[in-house]
Protein backbone atom coordinates (compact mmCIF):
# COMPACT_ATOMS: atom_id res chain seq x y z
CA UNK A 1 0.00 0.00 0.00
CA UNK A 2 2.30 2.46 0.76
CA UNK A 3 5.20 1.12 -1.92
CA UNK A 4 2.15 2.03 -4.36
CA UNK A 5 1.20 5.23 -3.14
CA UNK A 6 5.13 6.31 -2.80
CA UNK A 7 5.97 5.49 -6.54
CA UNK A 8 2.76 6.23 -8.17
CA UNK A 9 1.42 9.40 -5.95
CA UNK A 10 4.84 11.02 -4.91
CA UNK A 11 3.32 11.03 -1.50
CA UNK A 12 6.07 12.24 1.26
CA UNK A 13 3.92 10.46 3.80
CA UNK A 14 3.89 6.86 2.29
CA UNK A 15 8.18 7.41 1.53
CA UNK A 16 8.16 8.59 5.16
CA UNK A 17 6.13 5.52 6.59
CA UNK A 18 8.26 2.91 4.02
CA UNK A 19 11.57 4.66 5.47
CA UNK A 20 10.55 4.03 9.26
CA UNK A 21 9.08 0.43 8.26
CA UNK A 22 12.63 -0.12 6.80
CA UNK A 23 14.38 1.52 9.62
CA UNK A 24 12.63 0.08 12.27
CA UNK A 25 12.53 -3.86 10.60
CA UNK A 26 8.61 -3.34 10.74
CA UNK A 27 7.04 -6.00 7.94
CA UNK A 28 10.29 -5.95 6.27
CA UNK A 29 13.73 -7.07 6.62
CA UNK A 30 15.83 -4.22 8.90
CA UNK A 31 17.39 -2.33 6.34
CA UNK A 32 19.26 0.94 7.38
CA UNK A 33 20.40 1.77 3.68
CA UNK A 34 16.72 0.90 2.03
CA UNK A 35 15.42 3.62 5.04
CA UNK A 36 18.42 6.21 4.27
CA UNK A 37 17.17 6.23 0.73
CA UNK A 38 13.73 6.68 1.28
CA UNK A 39 14.22 9.20 3.94
CA UNK A 40 16.29 10.88 1.47
CA UNK A 41 13.43 10.65 -1.16
CA UNK A 42 11.21 12.07 1.35
CA UNK A 43 13.15 14.86 2.46
CA UNK A 44 14.14 15.83 -1.14
CA UNK A 45 10.77 16.80 -1.52
CA UNK A 46 10.50 18.96 1.59
CA UNK A 47 9.70 16.51 4.53
CA UNK A 48 11.23 17.45 7.83
CA UNK A 49 11.15 14.95 9.95
CA UNK A 50 12.60 12.76 7.35
CA UNK A 51 15.92 15.61 6.80
CA UNK A 52 15.89 14.95 11.02
CA UNK A 53 16.06 11.61 10.64
CA UNK A 54 18.86 11.50 8.01
CA UNK A 55 20.67 13.71 10.25
CA UNK A 56 20.25 10.96 13.19
CA UNK A 57 21.59 8.56 10.98
CA UNK A 58 24.52 10.36 10.10
CA UNK A 59 25.43 11.10 13.81
CA UNK A 60 25.31 7.58 14.63
CA UNK A 61 26.52 6.12 11.33
CA UNK A 62 23.54 3.64 10.82
CA UNK A 63 23.59 3.06 7.47
CA UNK A 64 25.63 5.44 5.98
CA UNK A 65 28.93 6.73 6.91
CA UNK A 66 28.93 8.62 9.86
CA UNK A 67 29.85 12.34 9.30
CA UNK A 68 29.16 15.15 11.92
CA UNK A 69 29.29 17.63 9.29
CA UNK A 70 26.51 15.75 7.40
CA UNK A 71 24.50 15.45 10.57
CA UNK A 72 24.71 18.91 11.29
CA UNK A 73 24.20 20.20 7.68
CA UNK A 74 20.35 17.81 7.29
CA UNK A 75 19.60 18.93 11.10
CA UNK A 76 20.03 22.77 9.64
CA UNK A 77 17.56 21.90 6.76
CA UNK A 78 14.83 20.12 9.03
CA UNK A 79 15.10 22.79 11.21
CA UNK A 80 14.84 25.85 9.02
CA UNK A 81 11.57 24.13 7.83
CA UNK A 82 9.67 24.45 11.54
CA UNK A 83 10.68 20.87 12.76
CA UNK A 84 11.08 21.77 16.47
CA UNK A 85 13.11 18.76 17.49
CA UNK A 86 15.43 19.47 14.99
CA UNK A 87 15.36 23.16 16.27
CA UNK A 88 16.44 21.60 19.42
CA UNK A 89 18.79 19.63 18.65
CA UNK A 90 20.59 22.30 16.53
CA UNK A 91 20.60 24.58 19.33
CA UNK A 92 22.59 21.24 21.11
CA UNK A 93 25.06 21.31 17.97
CA UNK A 94 26.21 24.76 18.66
CA UNK A 95 26.31 24.48 22.27
CA UNK A 96 28.69 21.38 22.11
CA UNK A 97 30.33 22.09 18.23
CA UNK A 98 29.12 19.14 17.32
CA UNK A 99 29.69 19.49 13.27
CA UNK A 100 29.80 23.21 13.85
CA UNK A 101 32.33 25.95 16.17
CA UNK A 102 30.91 26.57 19.11
CA UNK A 103 28.24 29.24 18.98
CA UNK A 104 26.50 30.05 22.20
CA UNK A 105 24.60 32.96 20.33
CA UNK A 106 23.21 30.50 17.46
CA UNK A 107 22.36 27.78 20.07
CA UNK A 108 20.05 30.57 21.94
CA UNK A 109 18.18 31.39 18.97
CA UNK A 110 17.86 27.95 17.53
CA UNK A 111 17.23 26.42 21.26
CA UNK A 112 14.40 29.71 21.80
CA UNK A 113 13.27 28.27 18.14
CA UNK A 114 12.26 25.05 19.99
CA UNK A 115 10.90 26.91 23.06
CA UNK A 116 8.29 28.61 20.93
CA UNK A 117 7.43 26.18 18.66
CA UNK A 118 6.68 24.43 21.56
CA UNK A 119 9.12 21.92 22.83
CA UNK A 120 8.92 21.40 26.63
CA UNK A 121 12.84 20.26 27.12
CA UNK A 122 13.94 23.39 25.21
CA UNK A 123 13.15 25.54 28.34
CA UNK A 124 14.92 23.14 30.58
CA UNK A 125 18.01 23.40 28.54
CA UNK A 126 17.56 27.15 27.95
CA UNK A 127 17.99 27.19 31.64
CA UNK A 128 20.86 24.82 32.44
CA UNK A 129 22.84 26.30 29.31
CA UNK A 130 22.25 29.78 30.94
CA UNK A 131 21.39 30.95 27.19
CA UNK A 132 19.95 34.84 28.53
CA UNK A 133 23.59 35.57 28.57
CA UNK A 134 24.37 35.62 25.50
Amino acid sequence: MYYKSAKEENSLEAMYNIANMYYSGTGVVKDSAKAYDWYKKSAQNGDSMAMYNISIMYEKGDGIAKSKNQSFNWCQKSAYEGFNLAQYKLGLMYIIGFGVTKDMSKAKEWINKAIDNGLPQAKTTYEKHKLWQY
